[in-house]
């Protein structure tokens, strides 16, 4: 007789932590959502970066160009 309020009081807790731990688990799969998308933002903005030196680059390049252009010019009109 012991035995049975024993083990309804342990069926009882479980039953109660496991309504407890339900609402924490909504919450963490929803964390690893927002994690999962974070982690592709992070991807994205990574690949931005290396677009934006690579343009960079060209820009300064354009920019020698243009300077050598004009010195051209610069030359062409003085002489």
């Amino acid at each position: 007789m012991v035995w049975w309020f024993l083990l309804g009081g342990f069926v009882l807790g479980v039953l109660i932590l496991a309504l407890a731990a339900r609402p924490l688990l909504g919450r963490l799969l929803a964390l690893q959502r927002a994690g999962q998308r974070l982690q592709e933002r992070a991807v994205a903005a990574q690949a931005l970066q290396v677009k934006a030196e690579e343009l960079q680059e060209r820009l300064e390049a354009l920019a020698g160009q243009a300077g050598q252009v004009q010195e051209r010019l610069a030359e062409r009109r003085s002489g």
